[in-house]
């Protein structure tokens, strides 16, 4: 289910591609010299309607307006010229203008009704307040507009967030395992009445091979997870996390044996899907059952009384792959600080923990990552270390957006003896402590990996690592959004005169473009979240 309308006549442009975003804003572009270093994308912009409009790429891993590289196009009909200025946002303000310009205009037109405007720039333009524009892996889009020229707050209405692979090499995995014969769906939802109450973790247990929807005696690889939210109690849904448990609770060797996580959920997550290289084992002989933790916010005292049937479709095959996955989670993963040292300063707060060389015991790759924070949190990042020195970076999130979390491909090997180094930074009134609350912080890494160890789910503070570091800063400054220091360029607000004459005709081709939504669920009032984060950040 898309959430993009074409429109009933599209506008024809002389580029390779194009996606309607809404019924006011359309998008066309094409990719020149891929490949090369100088490689660029021209993209083409109609619009309805509009005095000025904005198009951005998001921050990288939460797809936030904060940290996002932005055009904004601002249209003189009276005179017949537009104007582009180059421009990055650090917060929910209308963004700074860079130092240098790294778009340029091929062309436009403007009618009554509707403006095009069609631009160029070079994928990467080596510049700190741009982004590199990837390719064959989706992009978080922004787009906004309105209808006077100067620019303005746009409003809930007249703006977006999307998802597109300009490269066209995007493949909905998701869509590929409903169509295949040897993949199973099976639904897990709650069945649980919003109270008053804050802070509510309900945990909800499922037997698939008792309750008859999986085949007795059989062992499954679950390959993907989806989560299914309904849209009435949105504001309570705060987050999932699923786990594998075990049939004998106790273990063989007396010790208990814990529930193995496989599924992480967080507002602007999308669905989870593993390499070809693992699933989680789910079978009578060992993990045989599952179990749903969700955590129910409700500090604002809404939908009280009301049944949630949140959940997740798991999708599983008895085709096994060649390992089992499993998830490592970092940083504080048993939300010790809340017993150590329950408040946060007020100010900035960086925190660092270290899950030791003598904790990591396994060769094992890790493929995915999912960071995790409330709403103060502001940084956060893992390094990758080897033998004392640091060897590289797992992941990071230089703006972090609570509304906005996400599953990243990664690809790292990791050696038996590697340590792990989890840093968050938080901005905190002094007011906020650590704990489970949804006005609470965290600062957890959740890595999946395989070969999957029982033995090696937990490294953080107080499990095998410790903390490592605690220090209050007197500034913080992304690398993003500071000025590439002795670029010489062009000013970064570019005036451009309509010629006359028409727009190009050309035919164009329906692009690879898939919004947030493309995962919906078949329900009517049951959504994916991912297809809500549009609705509930108002940036």
């Amino acid at each position: 289910m898309y959430l993009a309308i074409l429109w009933a006549v599209c506008p024809a442009q002389s580029l390779d591609h194009s996606a309607s975003l809404t019924e006011s804003f359309n998008l066309s572009w094409s990719i020149l010299g891929r490949g090369s270093p100088s490689a660029s994308i021209t993209v083409g912009f109609t619009v309805r309607d509009a005095g000025w409009f904005g198009f951005g790429i998001g921050e990288p891993t939460s797809g936030s307006m904060a940290g996002a590289d932005m055009l904004i196009v601002q249209v003189d009909r009276v005179a017949g010229r537009v104007t582009l200025s180059d421009r990055f946002a650090d917060g929910f303000v209308l963004p700074s203008v860079d130092n240098c310009a790294d778009w340029s205009v091929v062309t436009a037109t403007i009618d009554d009704d509707e403006v095009y405007v069609e631009a160029t720039r070079l994928l990467d333009t080596g510049d700190s307040q741009d982004r590199v524009i990837r390719l064959g892996e989706p992009e978080r889009v922004l787009y906004a507009w309105g209808s006077s020229t100067e620019v303005q707050y746009h409003g809930s209405s007249n703006r977006g967030l999307d998802m597109i692979d300009f490269g066209g090499s995007w493949v909905d995995r998701i869509a590929q395992l409903r169509d295949d014969p040897t993949v199973v769906a099976i639904e897990l939802r709650n069945e649980y009445t919003i109270t008053d109450r804050e802070t509510v973790y309900h945990t909800a247990r499922f037997d698939p091979f008792d309750d008859g929807l999986l085949e007795p005696g059989v062992t499954y690889h679950i390959v993907a997870t989806e989560h299914i939210v309904q849209e009435d109690t949105l504001a309570n849904v705060h987050h999932f996390v699923s786990s594998l448990v075990p049939g004998n609770v106790s273990g063989g060797n007396g010790r208990e044996v814990y529930p193995s996580t496989f599924h992480t959920w967080a507002s602007g997550s999308s669905p989870m899907v593993t390499p070809d290289a693992c699933g989680y084992r789910l079978g009578e002989d060992g993990y045989s059952s599952l179990e749903m933790e969700t955590h129910y916010d409700n500090a604002r005292k809404v939908n009280v009384g009301t049944v949630d049937r949140s959940g997740i479709r798991v999708y599983l095959t008895k085709d096994l792959r060649p390992h089992d996955c499993g998830v490592l989670s970092l940083g504080d993963p048993a939300i010790m600080l809340e017993y150590i040292e329950p408040t946060l300063p007020a100010g900035l707060l960086q925190s660092e923990f270290s899950c030791p060389s003598w904790c990591v015991p396994y060769n094992v790759t890790i493929f995915s990552s999912f960071l995790h924070m409330h709403d103060v949190g502001k940084r956060m990042w893992t390094d990758h270390v080897r033998n004392g020195e640091t060897i590289g970076r797992i992941d990071q999130v230089d703006f972090w957006d609570e509304g906005m979390q996400s599953y990243q491909a990664v690809s790292v090997d990791v050696q038996a003896g590697d340590a792990f180094r989890t840093t968050c930074i938080h901005n905190s009134n002094g007011d906020v402590r650590w704990g489970i609350a949804s006005s609470d912080e965290m600062c957890i890494h959740f890595l999946s990996y395989y070969p999957h160890h029982a033995d090696f789910e937990y490294c953080g503070l107080y499990v095998c690592g410790e903390q490592s570091g605690n220090a209050t800063l007197d500034n913080d400054v992304p690398a993003f959004g500071v000025a590439t220091p002795g670029r010489t360029c062009p000013d970064a607000t570019l005036t451009f005169t309509v010629p006359d004459g028409d727009a190009p005709t050309t035919d164009s081709a329906e692009g690879p473009f898939y919004p947030l939504s493309a995962a919906a669920s078949q329900q009517s009032t049951l959504v994916p979240l991912a297809a809500l984060s549009v609705l509930i950040r108002a940036y």
